[in-house]
């Protein structure tokens, strides 16, 4: 379906807060996400006037939106970052306890996975009231390891719960392959997880069992799980080879950036060595200057030989 402003005011309306619904919305929104500007200023006024069972829904899809449209680009980012404060303060005046649970709950999302600038989770962790009890967490999550022989190394550090596997350092252009290979990554698949989340409610609430009448419905059902279990199954073997494929990379930058880090502390030995002799050179050049700047002027010397005789030549000292 194009992008016009009837369109986003129907899927507006018929959001629901199933997951289905959530990401279906999200995908079609990042596929247009050019028209971000428009998106976000009828979900802000949307959501603003919105009853508070339906607030949430709303934030629920700001929240996959913005995690997902950020390998896509800034837009969505820059936009929703002009009007989250206005929401927020809203969403909180007007909360009640579950309510303000699950927004604290996107908010530590965003917190940790650095879904917005700081200076905005700031302002939004001030209205949430949990400023205080945040700070310390981002402090410690933001602390580079003590282990690592560089800062980058630390940051590196902890991305997966397995340890990474030691390689060898690697050549820039096999580094260089190995990311440009994560560039098409299976999390990036668009197509297939838009299958995923246009799955029917049919396979993903239990409730409908209850609802079957013969055995055709049930085995037609089945059919249904079966392919969604086989899709998920597929799906979830690729990302687990992503993982992988991840754990590698980060391996090979490791030791990249511990190597990289070797070379420097050789080279900047070099530097210093080679600087102390330039500036003795430097020094022995100025004291030349001013040792030729002090000699005599030659030309201004008295003529030693003014008015002198000229020597007698062989011939007149024989003859």
């Amino acid at each position: 379906m194009s992008f016009t402003a009837a369109s986003l005011e129907k899927k507006f309306s018929e959001l629901t807060s199933s997951q289905q619904s959530v990401q279906t919305l999200s995908f079609w929104l990042i596929h247009h996400r050019k028209h971000a500007s428009d998106v976000v200023e009828v979900w802000r006024k949307d959501i603003l006037k919105a009853h508070t069972s339906r607030m949430l829904t709303f934030v629920y899809l700001a929240n996959d939106v913005l995690q997902n449209s950020k390998k896509k680009g800034s837009e969505y980012v820059n936009e929703f970052s002009l009007v989250l404060e206005e929401v927020f303060e809203e969403l909180y005046r007007v909360s009640d306890g579950p309510m303000r649970q699950s927004l604290d709950r996107i908010l530590k999302i965003w917190v940790d996975r650095a879904v917005l600038s700081q200076d905005l989770i700031a302002t939004l962790q001030a209205i949430s009231g949990q400023e205080a009890a945040e700070e310390p967490k981002k402090k410690k999550k933001r602390r580079p390891s003590s282990t690592a022989s560089a800062g980058s190394v630390g940051v590196l550090s902890g991305v997966f719960s397995q340890p990474p596997v030691k390689v060898q350092t690697p050549e820039p252009d096999v580094l260089l392959r190995k990311l440009n290979e994560l560039e098409t990554a299976t999390s990036d698949d668009d197509q297939i997880r838009l299958q995923i989340a246009t799955l029917p409610d049919e396979v993903q609430i239990a409730s409908f069992v209850d609802s079957l009448e013969n055995v055709e419905e049930a085995d037609a059902l089945q059919h249904q799980v079966d392919d969604a279990r086989k899709l998920l199954s597929s799906y979830n073997g690729r990302l687990d080879q992503e993982r992988e494929q991840r754990q590698q990379a980060i391996a090979m930058l490791q030791a990249f950036i511990r190597d990289q880090s070797s070379q420097q502390e050789k080279v900047q030995v070099l530097f210093d060595e080679h600087r102390k002799r330039l500036d003795h050179v430097t020094d022995m050049q100025a004291h030349l200057r001013n040792h030729l700047d002090n000699l005599p002027d030659l030309t201004e010397l008295p003529s030693f030989t003014a008015g002198l005789q000229p020597l007698p030549s062989a011939h007149d000292l024989f003859a």
